[in-house]
């Protein structure tokens, strides 16, 4: 980033919860900044850029949860990702918070290999609120190839509370999802996903794995293949897709866990072509709901299924006589 970058001023009150209890007052800062070195930190609390309640405290000061952060300081923007004009498909948007659809085939954090393209450069491009936001505002994830709802925060306030809200699992996802077999009662998966061992660049369970939990209903069942509504308890990496393999049931077209998509003799070679044709994960989040952040009113919101997946199931539907649940 350039020497030349203006400084940002951050103007803020933030209340405390009781994860911050009985913690020193760098260290309740530290997790709210975590882009900034707790000496840096220390420093704006010395200076008085940052009080609790209107008064100056030292560092060590311990807090007892619910004061209210009084932020006066001033930072160059922590994102080193570069703005990039990207069209964003905004579902809703206000001071505080932005809802996206995001399609397929594109990333959302730049990485190894997607150095730019992301869901996260079209964001710094669209507003320069994004630019002092830890990951530029996003709080959750989809993979490069799920479509679907996001939310992403414009300012630190709405950042840390939705944070906070899906570490308390409170935030609504679902999903729908098109799996192999014929799913007809409602199930949970509660299985520990980790990295594999056997190929560090795809997940597993496995038993020294982190807890995860979905839920997953069917609506439509075809013939070989359901559609699904997946609920997520939990949010770790490729959790629906490793889910729904480990008990047989892979998402069509996922090109990393169920590759090879398979021709039915039952289906009709123009219905194996669709299917044979779709390649990516059949997965799409469509509702997602929580607490806005400042309103405290509960914000719903649902997408419908894209071009793609929406022809991927009308041709199922007509292959197939199904039961809807």
């Amino acid at each position: 980033m350039s020497n030349n970058t203006p400084l940002t001023k951050i103007h803020q009150s933030i209340i405390l919860n009781n994860s911050h209890t009985g913690k020193r007052f760098d260290s309740a800062v530290t997790e709210l900044f975590p882009d900034y070195s707790r000496a840096q930190i220390q420093k704006w609390i010395k200076d008085g850029c940052i009080k609790i309640d209107n008064k100056i405290q030292k560092p060590k000061y311990t807090v007892f949860g619910f004061e209210t952060l009084d932020i006066n300081i001033e930072i160059l923007p922590t994102n080193e990702w570069i703005a990039e004009d990207i069209e964003l498909d905004i579902v809703y948007e206000d001071d505080d918070i932005i809802v996206i659809n995001k399609h397929a085939n594109i990333v959302v954090h730049p990485g190894a290999g997607n150095p730019t393209g992301t869901i996260s450069n079209a964001l710094l491009n669209h507003s320069e609120k994004f630019q002092i936001i830890p990951r530029a505002g996003i709080v959750h994830r989809l993979d490069k190839d799920t479509t679907g709802l996001m939310v992403a925060a414009k300012t630190l306030i709405a950042y840390h509370s939705l944070v906070a809200q899906l570490s308390n699992r409170t935030v609504d996802r679902r999903y729908l999802a098109i799996v192999e077999g014929e799913i007809y009662e409602p199930g949970i998966i509660n299985k520990p996903i980790g990295r594999s061992s056997t190929n560090r660049t795809k997940m597993a369970v496995t038993n020294n794995g982190k807890e995860a939990i979905t839920e997953y209903t069917p609506l439509e069942i075809y013939d070989k293949y359901t559609l699904i509504e997946c609920k997520l308890q939990t949010g770790r990496t490729h959790q629906i897709r490793v889910h729904m393999k480990s008990i047989k049931n892979p998402l069509l077209g996922d090109q990393t866990y169920n590759k090879g998509n398979k021709n039915f003799i039952s289906i009709s070679d123009e219905t194996n072509e669709v299917i044979n044709r779709f390649d990516r994960q059949a997965l799409h989040a469509h509702i997602l709901s929580f607490i806005h952040p400042v309103s405290q009113k509960t914000m719903s919101f649902k997408a419908p299924l894209p071009s793609d997946m929406l022809e991927l199931k009308t041709t199922l539907q007509e292959e197939t006589e199904y039961e809807d649940y």
